[in-house]
């Protein structure tokens, strides 16, 4: 049985809907990153980077990065189409998730963790701000791209789109101002339509509420 790692609401969430779009058996581990988990010797004994999102196949071999694992899914489920196999359309899978990953994800640094990026407290809202700007700065690109399409690779739903998830998610919990991007909401009014979606929010939810009674 394969083994999932991930932080409720974290970009391993976009695996977590990949899982359950498929349909796969899997045992579901949450690593709590309030608490440092990520750095524990425990935990970099299965991941040595330390980092979520982490799938153990059933042989004990390990894939990380979120990318990759949505990649190897796509792959080895070919009859579920959730990526492109002719290359233009599957180089067009690999732009979207490069820009995610490199992009959105290297600009949320700063917002989340500040004190990583600056030594001194008192800076702490300018770097946070700067990050907020570079975001929603790679958020106008994506409004962008998808134009009028109902999802992010055009006309079908792929795993590109669960991997857009959080990164939709995260700009709502830092409370910024999103009326700029009306097709990116309709995207994801679409997504959340999607049961697969609904039933990952929903355990997600009741994930981090046990982590944070701890």
């Amino acid at each position: 049985m394969l083994t999932f790692y991930h932080f409720p609401g974290a970009c391993s969430q976009a695996v977590f809907v990949a899982l359950e779009e498929l349909g796969l058996a899997h045992r579901r581990v949450a690593v709590d990153l309030i608490r440092g988990e990520a750095q524990s010797a425990e935990f970099q004994a299965i991941n040595p980077a330390g980092q979520i999102p982490a799938l153990v196949l059933p042989d004990g071999q390990l894939l990380s990065e979120a990318a990759a694992i949505l990649t190897w899914l796509a792959d080895t489920h070919p009859g579920a189409d959730l990526l492109p196999t002719l290359p233009l359309a599957r180089a067009r899978a690999a732009e979207w998730m490069s820009f995610i990953g490199y992009s959105l994800h290297a600009a949320s640094g700063p917002v989340w963790k500040p004190a990583k990026f600056l030594a001194d407290p008192a800076r702490e809202a300018d770097i946070k701000a700067a990050g907020s700007a570079r975001y929603l700065a790679g958020l106008a690109v994506a409004e962008q791209r998808l134009g009028d399409n109902p999802w992010l690779l055009g006309d079908h739903y792929s795993l590109v789109d669960a991997y857009f998830l959080p990164f939709w998610h995260w700009p709502q919990r830092w409370k910024l101002d999103l009326a700029a991007f009306p097709r990116l909401a309709a995207w994801h009014q679409r997504m959340l339509a999607r049961p697969a979606v609904q039933r990952v929010l929903a355990a997600e939810k009741d994930e981090l509420k046990a982590l944070l009674a701890k």
